[in-house]
């Protein structure tokens, strides 16, 4: 009984494209706050929580430094928004079951804050799994999982106040 509500719940939610087909993972996302970006831009700082909710570790490919590569925003006028780094490798993110993982990332828009007033956004992580526990520079690999955004999980939306 308890297997058939989580698949029924799992189909409910993809069919509103609030997660994939990994009912253990789910992504919450958080505004934490607005700034100024460069020149007349507004940069929206935001807190990712990746829950694995789930009975078995979650392994999923990464990035050291740019780990922003694998999140998209749902929203074209909020993008991603990186930052450069001095040495960054391909890495494997591990979480471990009823665990959580945070990242804080920036988006950026070309509104302001004043017309970022009521707009949507989320967040969606490009899940790429693997089942190597301990991984580098598997560049190829990553770079192939990214073009492919084989498989997306969609945070919760926020709306900008």
């Amino acid at each position: 009984m308890r297997y058939l509500l989580i698949l029924c719940l799992s189909i409910s939610l993809y069919a509103k494209g609030q997660t994939t087909l990994l009912p253990q993972l789910i992504l919450t996302s958080r505004l934490d706050s607005l700034g100024h970006g460069p020149g007349s831009s507004t940069d929206l700082y935001v807190t990712i929580t990746i829950a694995n909710t789930g009975p078995d570790t979650i392994r999923y490919y990464s990035m050291s430094c740019s780990y922003y590569e694998v999140f998209i925003s749902g929203n074209k006028n909020i993008p991603m928004y990186g930052w450069a780094c001095d040495k960054n490798v391909t890495t494997i993110i591990t979480i471990p079951p009823q665990k959580t993982d945070t990242k804080k990332l920036i988006l950026n828009s070309n509104l302001s804050k004043e017309q970022l007033n009521k707009e949507k956004f989320k967040v969606g992580l490009i899940y790429m799994p693997s089942n190597k526990t301990n991984l580098r520079n598997d560049w190829e690999e990553m770079r192939e999982g990214l073009k492919e955004r084989k498989t997306i999980i969609w945070s919760n939306e926020v709306i900008i106040k």
